[in-house]
């Protein structure tokens, strides 16, 4: 058997427990206080993220600018030189490229960065959306290491889910896990990831991290790492800045 099936098989052998409500209640709990508080995450209005993205072969600087209203636009530069930029204005996703200009995206892609604003990290803890609704569920725990954590999946409205792993010690999200396509707008094919958090910092009173690790769960194979320069929130955006151009 290949060594990183093994290990995927390892990393997803979930301890049995008893999962009742109120585990997963006190778990959300633990986890928004440990990220800074409901409250302080309530504040966020609009985040700005200075990054670096490393790929296989490739080391790009990016722009990224989200609203809490479901507005977002990214844009990605080479060598001071803008090579691609995609956007969603008011639920409709784009993108440009020198080559070709602007274009609408395809379903998949617009699902995608839709889930970026959705899902916890950037305005909402898990603890929000298990509070309006969104589907949270305690789906067990999880040893790794000399450690255990408990893994809770997110599944939003149109059926998407992402499987969050929280260190038993300190509350913390550590991983993630979702199938998806990495960059659906050139390859709509889904594979299994999984994103590892690093060099936890803190803003007005909110958690996040410096570094994500991106790994197909299925090979074994490094596909990127984001490491964030700066981050900002509550910054005044230009009007019209998040439509195609």
């Amino acid at each position: 058997m290949p060594r990183a099936t093994i290990l995927l098989l390892l990393a997803l052998c979930l301890v049995p427990a008893t999962v009742l409500a109120s585990d997963l209640e006190q778990l959300l709990a633990r986890n928004e206080a440990a990220v800074g508080g409901g409250e302080n995450w309530a504040r966020i209005e609009n985040v700005r993220v200075q990054l670096t993205i490393e790929e296989p072969g490739s080391r790009l600087e990016a722009i990224y600018v989200a609203t809490r209203a479901g507005d977002m636009r990214i844009d990605i530069m080479l060598a001071d030189q803008k090579v691609f930029s995609e956007g969603l204005d008011d639920g409709k996703a784009w993108l440009w490229t020198p080559s070709d200009g602007v274009k609408l995206q395809s379903q998949q892609s617009t699902a995608a960065l839709r889930h970026g604003i959705e899902f916890p990290g950037r305005f909402f803890t898990l603890m929000d959306l298990y509070r309006d609704g969104t589907t949270v569920t305690l789906e067990g725990q999880v040893l790794e290491g000399s450690g255990s954590q408990w893994r809770v999946r997110v599944t939003l409205a149109d059926q998407f889910s992402r499987d969050y792993f929280i260190d038993d010690k300190t509350a913390l999200v550590v991983r993630v896990h979702d199938r998806r396509a990495f960059h659906p707008a050139a390859d709509p094919q889904a594979v299994l990831i999984e994103t590892r958090k690093e060099e936890p910092d803190w803003l007005n009173g909110t958690l996040y991290y410096r570094t994500s690790k991106n790994t197909n769960l299925q090979t074994g194979d490094w596909m990127a790492t984001t490491r964030v320069h700066s981050l900002e929130h509550n910054i005044e955006i230009p009007q019209g800045y998040f439509q195609a151009k």
